[in-house]
């Protein structure tokens, strides 16, 4: 399978949330993942929503679903490259026979400024081998202080055609890329995935990876009362911010069901990486027969003890469903 000019040799990678570091990368390019996707990485550090950077979790088993508030806790796309750490992610992902992709999350309100500083950053330290940049359209995913939703880059087709047209020319005369893949939210209704087809076919735009977390929603305990469990202890009071995990698997498909009608719509050529609720060989199975090129998984790794482990129980599954 291929997206864009690289070539995958399995149809299950990694999505964001989990590669921050480069023992990280190294994990995970020792699983069966067919690439690695480091990320979301954003222009400056970010301690995320816990004091410490821990991870703000819930899972509620008995629905196979997922809560987080992590708030994208990382070292900043510009710490990275200056310390030359994003430099050994790529020759480590490469040297382990991984393609390596880098995503990268705008939060301010430029997000076109970003993606052109972030062109600058790699120029600068001349970065060599990332293979693909996915822009994530679809975080930070959490409530804000006003108890209201945080905005969406992906619910703005006119600003993210703008964000991936100038990502398009950094890649064309910048930094050399094989690849251009964009991260989106659930969509609101059936006219958000016409919209966003639009874009990623006006920009050429090689893949679309749908979905992130659904925003909405906060476990509750037997009294009502919202649930937040984090690991380490530590409390965050904004609460959760999106969805995912198996129980969520059904309202993916069927967003990307819409999707696959608006790109057949717009007669669009963009591949589509099937993600959210992605847990099982099943799963998979159904989102590559449904039109995916490959899909890509979170909470399958946050729920397993081993990551290769996590990654060679699906591909098996799938095998086993015969999936090739």
């Amino acid at each position: 399978m291929a997206i864009g000019e690289i070539q995958f040799e399995s149809p299950l990678m990694n999505a964001g949330g989990l590669l921050k570091t480069v023992a990280d990368v190294e994990m995970m390019a020792r699983t069966a993942v067919g690439a690695v996707l480091a990320g979301s990485f954003t222009l400056d550090g970010r301690v995320g929503n816990s004091p410490g950077g821990e991870t703000v979790y819930y899972h509620d088993y008995k629905a196979q679903v997922s809560y987080n508030s992590l708030g994208m806790p990382n070292a900043g796309a510009r710490e990275l490259a200056a310390s030359g750490e994003l430099q050994q992610m790529v020759n480590i992902a490469h040297d382990l026979g991984k393609p390596f992709i880098f995503n990268f999350a705008p939060v301010s309100g430029d997000p076109v400024d970003e993606v052109i500083t972030l062109g600058g950053i790699l120029s600068k330290y001349e970065i060599e081998g990332i293979d693909a940049i996915e822009l994530n359209a679809s975080c930070p995913n959490v409530i804000t202080k006003d108890g209201g939703r945080h905005e969406l880059l992906s619910h703005h087709p006119e600003l993210l055609e703008e964000v991936l047209a100038e990502l398009c020319d950094i890649a064309a005369n910048e930094v050399p890329l094989k690849a251009l893949i964009t991260r989106v939210s659930p969509f609101r209704d059936k006219t958000d995935a016409i919209a966003l087809a639009r874009v990623l076919e006006r920009t050429g735009i090689d893949a679309v990876s749908a979905f992130n977390t659904f925003p909405g929603g906060r476990p509750l305990n037997q009294e009502g009362e919202p649930i937040l469990q984090v690991r380490g202890g530590v409390g965050v009071p904004d609460g959760t911010g999106g969805q995912s995990g198996l129980g969520m698997s059904a309202a993916a498909e069927e967003q990307t069901q819409w999707l696959i009608d608006a790109r057949t719509e717009v007669e669009g050529a963009f591949d589509i990486i099937g993600s959210n609720g992605i847990g099982s060989g099943e799963t998979m199975k159904r989102r590559i027969d449904m039109g995916a090129v490959a899909v890509s998984a979170t909470t399958l790794f946050w729920e397993s003890a081993s990551w290769g482990e996590a990654a060679s129980r699906i591909l098996e599954e799938y095998a086993e469903l015969g999936g090739v």
